[in-house]
């Protein structure tokens, strides 16, 4: 035989072979006899280990018990019905059929000795599979900000800093069942911090206990990613972040079972956050710290901070020198129907004394920097405090009001005293309607005649008697609201260049995407305040580069367009070629063009 081993049950089996076949023992109680059968059953069914094989020697009074043990297991196998008597009768044929039977059993244990060699040698050239080779290297933060490496599809986390190396082990070890004691040493980082590198240099030669895990390198990644991102971007919601990664990262749907519940994972990101940023303040006089005042290109950004009315109110103004400056040069291009915002500001009223203090801080902060703040134009909402401030402050400045903002204002009124569902389906009320809203396209000499003109209208049409009572009201709002001396000026369009804001409107519904939620923390806002900043810099510069921002050529053609015929309607009315009802009825056609295929 090539295989040699040194097993108890092996040599009893050599040894019963090559011995003569002897008398038979007869046993007289059957305690005994089963005691031996089941010695025997665990010789035969217990399969040494390789390691016990080496070590295992025989005793002679192992061997003496043992024999007699497979004697008489054999003797009772032949004739397991038989009694004693009958035993003692077929001696020579039950000795003939135990050496057979332990002949084959000799058979049959070496072929489980080479099995289980084999089995031993296929499990050690597995093991030198696992074994640690140099390759390349990845490198994450797990979520609590410490390194792991990624290489050849095993996860290492930091054991020992010696002085030129670190000591890495492999993430299984921390397990109570059968730990994996691989370890390598690799090189200190020699990049950034958050940009690690490490090189390999040996390993402690152990190979790993366990197969390699790439799904389980994937889920680590994504957590590390899902704190990076959740750090930077503080306003997104944990739940947008972590569906957008999962989505990014195509992950399987073995790797999507692995990955921990969104629920809570969101914690993790909201502790994440608060590490970073300063508690939430409990009064209005917090301080701000200096992250939350600085620009991207580490300026003040800070240019006003006031506390008023016995520290209970307070007014954050938000802008750099540079966008100073712009403001204080620059004016609006009719091509490009763009704006830029150069200021945030903070308040918490809308009253007249609020506003007074903004313009009285801009203009020293203008006078600082040596320049002059005398904007030409104000084009805002019809809000009392701020038509009060800029009366006050900006004497003699051209303040026009919103047109869109009127015409929401009118709209909302006919909501109110339920003719909005009549303006919309009958005709003669929504050309009246109309009419009176293109009052404000007239020239002003022009106003009040138009205005006293639909009043008569309204009493002569009879159309219009079912609704007596609601437009007694509107009429009276319309007269009350709007025809006012001190709204005149605000209300002339008719050959103004701008008659909306609606740039200031779009910017607002931009910023509110941006911000992807709708009450922000106060340290939220900030950070996305200084991105804002950023934004607009980056548009200065990129045109000062030769890289201007499209005209929107539609809009300019359309805009220009109703602008001409508004001037060549009240030019002919100036030359008696049309009457003012007539310019009405065309300039009420100019009105909500694009609104009139959803009427009934």
């Amino acid at each position: 035989m090539s295989i040699i081993t040194r097993s108890k049950s092996i040599a009893l089996t050599e040894k019963v072979t090559s011995s003569p076949a002897s008398t038979p023992i007869k046993y007289n109680h059957t305690k005994t006899r089963g005691r031996a059968q089941s010695r025997l059953t665990t010789y035969r069914s217990v399969s040494p280990s390789p390691i016990n094989l080496q070590h295992n020697q025989l005793k002679p009074t192992t061997l003496k018990r043992s024999e007699t043990a497979v004697r008489t297991c054999s003797n009772s196998s032949s004739s397991s019905s038989s009694s004693p008597q009958s035993m003692s009768r077929s001696s020579s044929s039950s000795s003939t059929t135990s050496t057979d039977s332990i002949s084959s059993d000799f058979n049959n244990l070496c072929l489980n000795n080479i099995y289980t060699s084999s089995t031993s040698i296929s499990s050690s050239s597995t093991e030198i599979n696992h074994q640690p080779l140099p390759s390349a290297i990845a490198v994450i933060k797990s979520i609590r900000s410490k390194d792991q490496l990624f290489m050849g599809g095993y996860t290492y986390q930091i054991k020992d800093i010696w002085k030129h190396e670190i000591r890495w082990t492999c993430k299984e070890r921390r397990k109570k069942k059968s730990p994996c004691r691989t370890a390598i040493n690799t090189t200190k980082n020699s990049a950034t911090e958050q940009n690690p590198h490490y090189s390999f240099v040996r390993s402690n030669s152990v190979p790993h206990n366990h197969p390699p895990d790439e799904d389980s390198q994937v889920v680590l990644t994504f957590k590390s990613k899902l704190k990076e991102i959740g750090q930077v971007n503080r306003s997104a919601p944990p739940a947008k972040i972590y569906n957008k990664l999962a989505t990014d990262m195509k992950l399987s749907d073995k790797q999507m079972g692995l990955l921990t519940r969104s629920e809570v994972l969101r914690q993790t990101i909201y502790n994440i956050r608060l590490k970073t940023t300063p508690p939430f303040p409990r009064d209005i006089t917090f301080d701000i710290p200096p992250q939350f005042i600085t620009t991207s290109a580490d300026k003040n950004f800070l240019l006003y901070d006031h506390l008023y009315s016995k520290n209970t109110k307070r007014i954050l103004i938000f802008t750099s020198e540079f966008l100073m400056r712009k403001m204080c040069s620059s004016t609006i291009d009719e091509a490009t129907h763009s704006a830029q915002p150069v200021a945030w500001i903070l308040l918490c009223d809308k009253y007249a004394q609020t506003y007074i203090l903004v313009f009285k801080a801009m203009k020293k902060a203008a006078s600082s920097l040596k320049l002059e703040l005398k904007p030409e134009r104000f084009i805002t909402d019809f809000e009392s405090g701020i038509i009060t401030a800029v009366r006050k402050e900006f004497n003699g400045v051209i303040h026009q009001g919103c047109f869109f903002l009127f015409l929401q204002r009118v709209n909302k009124t006919l909501e109110s005293y339920g003719l909005w569902k009549y303006y919309k389906n009958n005709n003669s009320l929504h050309l009246y309607v109309k009419k009176l809203m293109a009052i404000v396209l007239l020239k002003a000499n022009y106003m009040d005649n138009a205005y006293q003109l639909l009043c008569d209208e309204y009493r002569q049409m009879k159309k219009l008697k079912m609704y007596t009572n609601q437009m007694k009201r509107f009429i009276c709002y319309y007269g009350r609201q709007w025809m006012r001396p001190s709204m005149r000026t605000m209300l002339t369009f008719h050959h103004a260049q701008f008659r909306t804001n609606n740039w200031n409107e779009s910017y607002n519904s931009v910023f509110k995407c941006r911000a992807e939620k709708p009450h922000l923390s106060v340290w939220a806002m900030l950070d996305l305040l200084i991105t804002e900043e950023t934004s607009v810099r980056l548009s200065h510069h990129q045109s000062a580069a030769g890289k201007p921002k499209k005209i929107r050529r539609k809009c300019y053609d359309s805009t220009k367009s109703i602008g001409d015929q508004i001037d060549d309607i009240n030019i002919k009315l100036d030359n008696d070629k049309i009457t003012l009802n007539s310019a009405l009825t065309s300039l009420g056609g100019l009105i909500g063009i694009k609104y009139d295929k959803y009427r009934i």
